[in-house]
């Protein structure tokens, strides 16, 4: 009997790909209701439990929106819990004292949630990731199916999971699950055939994050990429395209091209004032030989080894499970308008709201069908209702 899992990755574009399973829901009725696991590492284990304690048994579609819709909310919350408490914060971070943020905030919000329910009382399958600091050294998968030697409360697993070094406090000798991997399927599914919960002919696996790169839209804050975005006059690809419509399509793509222009001057306008530099030449090719400020201190492209690790984790998890389980798994990573690095600074300068408004928009721009394809999204939005039809729904 197939086995279906929902894996969902850490990081700033949770906001993003909840957005776009509320959409999927939408499109194909009785898609979260085929959920049998809800995993997660970090911003996505907050998201998976919140998913495998909210959502009703056997769901109607309506209930399913509204659970994922929940989950959105929820997510956004935690993020600004996550922003650091006071100006004097950035003053201990800076002399090496504290960790940028208390974890007293994202507790809060998470136990008013989840409130002190066991993990192994979560009425779903659910798995987590975190690092433990402490020998036996090594990553950690929190679960409530297979052997549960440890029974801590959801709300201590899920920090367990989201503590990013230096960004939070360690909790119980744990950090944040992407310092193994920001891509938690591959942990689960090892884990799952180990003890017996699903064998690999079985497994159908949804991995859902944000890989940069992923778009054209996403593409212009990397390396040698021509597309731009101007108010007073739209590129060539997008007029050409304008060339081939008429009527209610044109006028939709006009508009949406304008709003678009108008969110990355707002974004790269508002990002500036807080010192971020967010220009389309990012690295030039010729700077190769870089040292730690290329990688961490670049303004143009701050803290750019954090935007490296995390979308190699979520590309290289993703070709070792189609190396394994072939077409029965699916990424859907499409990112956009903020790269990770720059939505994690965000929130470390207390702009969670600009977080929130970028993977909205990026949202709405792949589930579009001009702009999904005008952007060349990947995976595209027909890829995508093919395999959730096709794949998920039958298997």
């Amino acid at each position: 009997m197939a086995y279906h899992v929902l894996s969902m990755d850490g990081g700033p574009s949770a906001p993003l790909y909840i957005a776009n399973l509320l959409a999927l829901e939408r499109w194909q009725p009785g898609f979260l209701a085929r959920v049998d696991h809800f995993v997660g590492s970090s911003a996505g284990a907050i998201a998976a439990a919140y998913l495998a304690t909210q959502l009703p048994e056997s769901p109607t579609t309506e209930q399913s929106q509204a659970c994922l819709q929940g989950c959105l909310d929820f997510v956004n919350q935690c993020f600004v819990a996550l922003e650091p408490t006071s100006d004097d914060a950035y003053l201990q971070f800076l002399l090496g004292k504290t960790a940028l943020s208390s974890s007293e905030p994202l507790e809060a919000a998470l136990h008013a949630t989840l409130g002190n329910l066991r993990l192994a009382d979560v009425p779903r399958p659910f798995s987590c990731q975190g690092g433990r600091m402490d020998e036996p050294w090594g990553p950690q998968v929190l679960s409530n199916t297979g052997d549960v030697p440890e029974n801590p409360t959801l709300v201590s697993a899920v920090l367990r999971s989201s503590s990013g070094p230096m960004c939070l406090p360690i909790h119980q000798i744990h950090v944040d699950g992407f310092v193994y991997t920001n891509n938690p399927a591959m942990s689960a599914v090892t884990r799952m055939v180990k003890h017996g919960v699903t064998t690999l002919a079985d497994l159908v696996i949804l991995a859902a994050g944000g890989d940069d790169g992923s778009s054209s839209l996403s593409n212009i804050f990397l390396p040698q990429n021509d597309l731009r975005f101007d108010q007073r006059a739209m590129p060539k690809p997008v007029s050409d395209l304008a060339l081939q419509l008429d009527g209610a399509e044109l006028e939709l793509l006009s508009d949406h091209y304008h709003h678009l222009a108008e969110a990355m001057e707002g974004l790269a306008e508002r990002a500036e004032k807080l010192g971020l530099k967010l220009t389309p030449d990012a690295l030039g090719p010729d700077e190769s030989n870089w040292g730690w400020l290329a990688w961490l201190a670049y303004l143009p492209n701050p803290v750019y080894l954090l935007q490296v690790l995390f979308s190699s984790a979520g590309r290289g998890v993703t070709q070792q499970l189609d190396d394994l389980v072939g077409e029965r798994s699916f990424r859907l990573a499409p990112m956009g308008l903020m790269t990770s690095n720059v939505g994690f600074l965000l929130i470390a300068l207390r702009q969670s709201e600009i977080v929130a408004g970028a993977c909205a928009r990026t949202a709405a721009l792949w589930q579009d069908r001009i702009t999904n394809a005008l952007l060349d999204f990947q995976p595209t939005v027909p890829a995508t209702l093919r395999w959730v039809e096709q794949t998920w729904m039958k298997a």
